[in-house]
């Protein structure tokens, strides 16, 4: 359901909280910690610094951190970057159309599941799920 950017970007973020304040974390390390490729890290790191979801820094002592209100943002906001965020508008079979009055033949199935990830990925933030992965009782890569 959610591409594969916009899997590593919240997987990236997650990681970026784990690490000690006043750190920077450069993508091979990024890279490395949630199992994604090194290149297409730095890429997906370049868009979320575009859109300021991340910060980061140049130089030898660079890399890329999470300020106290970047660790704010919810879901919703780091999906839609990559334009991720069209599960929650556009019709499960692709149809242009698609509407409650007319609509596909999974829409109704589908509208209460879509208004439902809505409201996870509006309501969740960031900083919400680095709790449990600091606590170790969850994971970022297989």
């Amino acid at each position: 359901m959610i591409g594969r950017s916009g899997q590593y970007a919240i997987r990236a973020l997650l990681f970026l909280t784990t690490i000690e304040k006043n750190r920077k974390a450069g993508i091979d390390e990024i890279a490395e910690a949630i199992g994604s490729p090194k290149h297409y890290t730095g890429k997906v790191l370049q868009i979320l610094s575009r859109k300021k979801i991340v910060s980061s820094q140049k130089g030898p002592s660079g890399g890329f951190y999470l300020n106290q209100t970047q660790k704010k943002n919810n879901l919703l906001k780091v999906l839609s970057a990559f334009d991720d965020d069209r599960i929650l508008g556009d019709c499960i079979l692709g149809l242009k159309e698609c509407s409650s009055t007319k609509p596909c033949p999974v829409h109704h199935e589908y509208e209460d599941i879509r208004d439902k990830l809505n409201i996870l990925f509006l309501n969740t933030l960031i900083e919400d799920l680095s709790e449990e992965l600091i606590s170790q009782n969850v994971f970022l890569k297989s």
